[in-house]
């Protein structure tokens, strides 16, 4: 430590999200003005976070393609997204943990709706690396991860989005530490949602009440109704389950059968016979279908994909509903072909909008606008597919 120095520096390439806690304690231990921050992917956190630590300063770019250092952000994030100016030592904590995050809209919803309500809070990126060849080490790191984020003394974690793929390691975290798990987490066996308050640790899944809420408002009650859903992963889990706990009848369908198969019947005990699988599509006598997979994401390797025949379904169930989870891009090939046969359809940003308004509340204990989350998704999203296709950025 050189005595001569009036302001300390401290940059190096974060490796995980855990080197942020060691970076943000800095600024308090050196006693003299400081600057510490994580390079990388890995270390927004320690950029955002400086005003909450006594950060000297941080740093920003004009513009993304004119950054100095790897991972940092812009200007117009740090004030507009992150309002970066109005953090203090008061400020508590959220996030979102997932991997990959860096298309993530969740910081823009969030963030803008602790302004909104006058919130004192700051929603930032939580990457996680996870290897699907490595599903142990993968929940090795999420638990150390979590835990040492919960237990920081400073950190002021008060909750967190998790999305894929530590849905299912955020439910075996709860059981192993006896936190309070919501049943519809704990049925599911995955959450996407966690909050702290006065010291104890929920656990809740908000997924599976959007998916009901958004038919429910599309069919007018789902009592009797027949659903066909797409897929056999988390989200098909979500929308099975509250769609048979609404009274709707389920039917899976998935590419390989016998994972459909093996899901409806971990619902027998719930509902039985209410969520079945068949091998061959259903079209008639549908209410609705939900694309449930990532056929037409973008990202997902098959963007310009349908995963089924809408021309069928058109013709057998001609009132159906066709919902697509998918939401990037907002307009896939599977509405775009039902709208053209003059079916109903929903794009995936509803359920965004529903499952994140829902989070927020818990957090906040205040109900944000959901017409505000609404049109940060759809500014974001239509932003996001300008610069792809060379349009402004």
């Amino acid at each position: 430590e050189e005595p001569a120095a009036a302001v300390v520096k401290v940059a190096y390439r974060a490796r995980s999200i855990r080197d942020n806690l060691e970076l943000l304690d800095l600024p308090g231990a050196m006693g003299r003005p400081t600057i510490a921050l994580g390079m990388g992917k890995f270390g927004l956190m320690s950029r955002v976070l400086a005003p909450k630590f006594g950060g000297f300063l941080t740093f920003a770019s004009i513009r993304p393609t004119e950054v100095t250092a790897p991972g940092q952000p812009t200007i117009r994030e740090l004030l507009d997204v992150y309002r970066v100016r109005s953090i203090r030592a008061t400020t508590g904590v959220y996030g979102v943990v997932g991997w990959p995050l860096e298309q993530s809209l969740s910081p823009h919803v969030h963030n803008a709706g602790f302004a909104a309500i006058g919130f004192d809070g700051v929603y930032v990126p939580m990457p996680i690396a996870a290897d699907t060849s490595d599903p142990g080490g993968s929940y090795a790191s999420f638990k150390a991860t979590m835990l040492e984020l919960l237990h920081h003394a400073s950190l002021d974690f008060r909750g967190c989005s998790v999305t894929l793929p530590h849905k299912e390691h955020l439910v075996r975290l709860a059981r192993e530490e006896r936190w309070r798990l919501e049943p519809t987490a704990d049925r599911l066996g995955a959450a996407n949602t966690l909050v702290v308050r006065g010291g104890s640790v929920e656990v809740m899944n908000t997924d599976a009440p959007a998916v009901a809420e958004e038919l429910q408002a599309a069919l007018g009650g789902l009592s009797g109704k027949r659903i066909l859903v797409l897929g056999a992963g988390g989200m098909a889990r979500a929308a099975a389950y509250a769609l048979a706990d609404a009274g709707a009848r389920v039917t899976l369908h998935n590419r390989t059968h016998a994972k459909a198969q093996a899901l409806a019947e971990s619902f027998d005990a719930f509902f039985r016979g209410g969520v079945t699988a068949s091998a061959n599509m259903p079209l008639n006598g549908l209410d609705a279908v939900i694309n449930c997979t990532s056929v037409g994401m973008v990202g997902g390797g098959a963007e310009d994909q349908v995963p089924l025949d809408v021309d069928a379904v058109a013709k057998e169930s001609p009132r159906v509903v066709v919902l697509d989870s998918v939401y990037k891009p907002r307009e896939t090939p599977l509405l775009t072909r039902a709208k053209s046969l003059g079916l109903r359809t929903i794009d995936g940003t509803g359920l965004f909008v529903r499952q994140a308004k829902r989070q927020s509340a818990v957090w906040t204990g205040r109900e944000v606008d959901a017409g505000l989350f609404e049109g940060i998704v759809r500014r974001e999203l239509s932003q996001r597919e300008a610069a792809s296709e060379g349009g402004a950025p």
